[in-house]
């Protein structure tokens, strides 16, 4: 009776042994494995893959835009109306300049210059009139009045025969530097402040060498403020340096956008598409790498099958990837590391067919 128990027993092995190798028959007469790892899995699908470089830098107003004040006289700031950042109109009164104390003694003198001037011209006149005088010294006489008027009409244009005067806006904009304060005494033409009209607004990115090579003069940005995540704007690349700065080792990229959203000198991110393409894109989770190269496992008949393969665009998720895939068949984006090729699985949750 004990033996044939024993006899039983072995049959019933065989057969197991049996079933178990009819299955990794069906998977690909690959060895079966005694263990059978939990996984999970997800479908391989096609879909759009973008390649996308994230850049970040400062708003800035445009160069080539820009209208520097100045005053074309020497002086002192007496009242400071503006601050940077402030938008003006057209016409409003920035800032009060008030003359230096020898640019009010030149216009005086060219002043008393210009009568004296006017009354000699006058006296020689009268005395030609009188026979007195000949037409050479009242030519002479003209001549001094011209350049004494002159002289004192230059002064007037420089603002010298007002001691104090307003510095008007040329233009509607926002001041986007100032270089002078309440107080401050300035030689002629320095610069006082600077002013940006509203369509000028510019951003300046920091690019790695690497990613400023593959971008081009035109494509278009996604800026984000990185204060408020909800306000972006869209832009587009204007220029590109064509040298590295030499504390950053960066590239300079130079974007242009619609003014309103940003204010000078705002920290903002900027978002740029190198490229897109229809790709096989799997969870990242699901590529591995060896000295083989990368590769990742797909489920047939209950048992992993590996697969070497070749990887594209990525991002925070998703992974393009190309080889020779089993049509059909998932792929295994949890359990495995566990993996060996020919290991028998089992599917831990349904298997995941939702977008990547």
């Amino acid at each position: 009776m004990k033996l044939g128990c024993v006899v039983l027993v072995a049959l019933l092995f065989s057969i197991q042994a049996s079933a178990d190798n009819d299955d990794a028959a069906a998977a690909g007469d690959m060895p079966v494995k005694a263990v059978r790892a939990s996984v999970r899995t997800a479908v391989l699908q096609q879909q759009m893959m973008s390649e996308n470089v994230t850049v970040y830098g400062q708003v800035t107003p445009s160069l080539r835009r820009v209208t520097v004040l100045s005053e074309p006289r020497a002086g002192q700031i007496a009242e400071m109306r503006v601050l940077v950042g402030q938008r003006v109109h057209k016409g409003q009164v920035l800032l009060t300049f008030a003359n230096a104390p020898e640019t009010d003694q030149a216009w005086r003198q060219a002043f008393i210059a210009a009568n004296s001037a006017q009354s000699e011209r006058s006296r020689m006149a009268q005395l030609l009139a009188q026979h007195l005088a000949t037409a050479g010294q009242l030519a002479a006489a003209d001549k001094t009045f011209a350049d004494a008027k002159a002289q004192l009409e230059a002064q007037q244009q420089l603002g010298a025969g007002r001691h104090l005067s307003p510095l008007k806006a040329p233009c509607d904009g926002w001041v986007s530097t100032v270089n002078v304060a309440a107080g401050t005494r300035v030689t002629a033409g320095t610069q006082l402040l600077e002013l940006s009209p509203d369509a000028a607004t510019h951003i300046t990115f920091a690019a790695e060498v690497a990613d400023s090579q593959r971008i081009q003069v035109g494509m278009p940005v996604k800026i984000v403020s990185l204060v408020g995540a909800d306000r972006s704007v869209p832009g587009r690349v204007e220029r590109i340096a064509v040298a590295v700065t030499a504390s950053t080792q960066q590239v300079g990229i130079g974007v242009t956008m619609p003014a309103g959203v940003f204010m000078s000198g705002e920290r903002v991110k900027g978002i740029l598409t190198l490229q897109r393409q229809l790709s096989w894109v799997v969870p990242r989770l699901a590529v591995l790498t060896d000295d083989e190269g990368a590769y990742l496992y797909q489920v047939k008949n209950g048992h992993a099958v590996r697969i070497a393969v070749r990887t594209g665009i990525e991002n925070a998720e998703n992974i393009a990837v190309d080889g020779p895939f089993l049509p059909g068949a998932p792929v295994v984006i949890a359990g495995n590391y566990e993996l060996t090729p020919g290991m028998a699985v089992r599917v831990q949750a349904p298997v995941y067919s939702g977008a990547l």
